[in-house]
């Protein structure tokens, strides 16, 4: 088996049962945030889509391609997906 992409893994969080939404984050490149990059917990996540993730935070939603996306991690610091 090769490398999961990105999709795969967001899909496995959500439905396998295998890891908490509430305790996963999500880093993605977003500039202008500090080091250009933006974390937001898994349960931040209004829609999974075939190529990007829609996102609400501080009431705005917002658009993140997967490839703008560059680890997920648990709250523990144990990475889940790094780029």
């Amino acid at each position: 088996m090769g490398r999961l992409r990105v999709r795969d893994v967001l899909n496995e969080i959500k439905w396998s049962g295998k890891y908490r939404a509430s305790d996963v984050e999500i880093y993605f490149v977003s500039r202008g945030h500090r080091n250009d990059v933006e974390k937001v917990l898994f349960t931040d996540i209004l829609e999974l889509r075939r190529g990007s993730i829609i996102i609400r935070k501080n009431h705005e939603e917002k658009y993140i391609p997967h490839h703008r996306i560059l680890r997920i991690a648990k709250i523990s610091g144990e990475i889940i997906w790094s780029k």
